[in-house]
């Protein structure tokens, strides 16, 4: 499922303005659902949310904690967007100017599957993970090639197919109105539940 840049911007801007002004919870438990696959950083999100709870109620702190979940409903507005973005929108939308947004969207991602990747295989080989030197050095030519590979494959499809396509194609999509509509109930459900 993928939705177009200029409805994903809309359902970002309405959970974060949700999140900004009425109920922080409702926001962050609305895209932690959304990132439903991603199962691992649900976990992590739900130990610093309930870790920092009890640190900041020990301290009394508390009245704190709402930035908590806003800074990690933003992680995850970051994670939607490069997940379920259409990138040719960009390309469509801002054109040549939306070549460093693609790039974001598919490099960080890819940034973390490497790392991944990464450490499994240091682990298999037993090498210790605090080694920088034969850690990070096949990390960083992996990801300047990704880079530059990216870079010149979105530019030569932006001089190809899209150097004639001048029509911007708002026309919403049924994924479109799905995340327009969870960006929309989300802000109502955070105005009529502030908790």
């Amino acid at each position: 499922m993928k939705v177009k840049i200029f409805f994903m911007l809309i359902f970002s801007i309405l959970v974060y303005i949700s999140s900004i002004f009425f109920s922080f919870i409702i926001p962050f438990l609305v895209t932690l659902f959304i990132l439903y696959r991603r199962t691992w950083v649900i976990v992590i999100e739900i130990i610093i949310t309930v870790f920092s709870f009890f640190l900041l109620h020990v301290l009394s702190k508390a009245s704190i904690y709402e930035y908590t979940l806003r800074a990690l409903t933003l992680v995850n507005v970051f994670l939607i967007s490069s997940d379920y973005t259409d990138r040719s929108s960009i390309i469509d939308l801002f054109g040549y100017k939306g070549i460093p947004i693609v790039i974001a969207f598919t490099y960080y991602p890819r940034f973390y599957e490497i790392m991944q990747k990464v450490s499994f295989y240091a682990r298999i080989r037993r090498i210790n993970l605090l080694n920088l030197k034969k850690i990070l050095l096949p990390i960083i030519v992996e990801i300047i090639k990704i880079a530059d590979n990216l870079y010149v494959a979105y530019t030569v499809k932006l001089f190809g197919e899209y150097n004639y396509n001048n029509k911007k194609n708002l026309k919403p999509a049924r994924e479109d109105i799905l995340f327009l509509v969870i960006g929309v109930s989300t802000l109502c459900l955070s105005l009529f539940l502030n908790i």
